[in-house]
């Protein structure tokens, strides 16, 4: 008991003002736009997904009209990576359909808050600076906006702002094992976040300019099995779905749903493969369409 009360009192004040102060400002930004941050969010395909991996099927079970969805072999799968849903498990377990994805949102964006604070002590900033600067790191980036929606690409997003930043506080902590394993975690929300993985290896690899380099390269393979074995998750769940280890599934359909040519980004040609694989160009786009989007 007296152990538990020591670790109570080193809570300092600054790491409970971040969810007190962040919790009432996500709770007054979905009152002013007539929501509650409770409530389900309709594009929330995680908690779809989650729900039918929990019935045994590894695709969505049927179409859902307005999400964007990979269709396979006459099947429809989730066109993402699925660590999110992994997330959702618990809650899903608990909540059903109801799962409230708009909390787990800002639940993102608050304990990122937090972790980014304990990375600016650390450096050596004062604790009241600190907390200013953890909540700007959110608020004051993209991440409000995501933090705000539990739909299917701010819960990707959110998390993997989470994780990719619990990875720099752990590589600061020299925990080598646990920040790399944090940014294969992130890849199972967006892939791009194997990026991280170069700057790692040079941090970790100059880390450990004293020894001889054979140990450091001992060093860096023997902290890569764990992530190794969630790269190998990752593959062996994409190779259950498709039949390709490294195919999610959100591939043109992006471009697709989404279609805009913001910041000159061109629209992609509509293709149909027939099944004896001839292909056939059925709509493409040019400059006088950019043109008529104008007017």
């Amino acid at each position: 008991m007296k152990e538990w009360l020591k670790k109570l009192r080193g809570i300092n004040a600054g790491m409970l003002c971040i969810p007190a102060l962040m919790l009432l400002g996500y709770i007054f930004i979905h009152m002013l736009f007539g929501g509650t941050l409770l409530s389900y969010n309709c594009w929330d395909s995680y908690s779809l997904q989650a729900m039918s991996w929990l019935s045994g099927r590894l695709d969505m079970g049927r179409n859902y009209e307005w999400l964007e969805l990979a269709v396979y072999n006459g099947k429809y799968y989730l066109s993402f990576p699925p660590l999110p849903s992994v997330v959702m498990l618990p809650l899903v377990l608990l909540f059903g359909e109801r799962t409230p994805s708009n909390l787990v949102s800002a639940l993102y964006g608050i304990f990122t808050a937090m972790i980014a604070c304990k990375i600016l002590k650390k450096a050596g900033m004062k604790q009241d600076r600190a907390v200013f600067f953890a909540i700007a790191y959110v608020w004051g980036s993209n991440m409000l906006w995501m933090s705000t929606s539990g739909g299917v690409w701010f819960l990707a997003q959110g998390l993997n702002m989470l994780l990719l930043t619990a990875c720099v506080y752990f590589a600061q902590q020299k925990m080598r094992v646990a920040a790399y394993s944090m940014a294969a975690l992130a890849v199972g929300c967006r892939p791009f976040s194997a990026c991280m993985f170069l700057p790692l290896m040079v941090y970790f690899y100059m880390m450990d300019r004293d020894r001889p380099r054979a140990d450091r390269i001992r060093g860096q393979i023997r902290s890569l099995i764990i992530p190794a074995f969630i790269a190998l998750c990752y593959m062996l769940y994409n190779y259950a779905r498709f039949g390709d280890v490294l195919e999610f599934g959100d591939m043109a359909i992006y471009s697709m749903v989404k279609n805009n040519t913001f910041n000159g980004m061109p629209l992609p040609s509509i293709a149909l493969r027939t099944l004896d694989g001839t292909e056939r160009c059925i709509r493409s786009f040019g400059y006088e369409d950019f043109k008529q989007r104008l007017s």
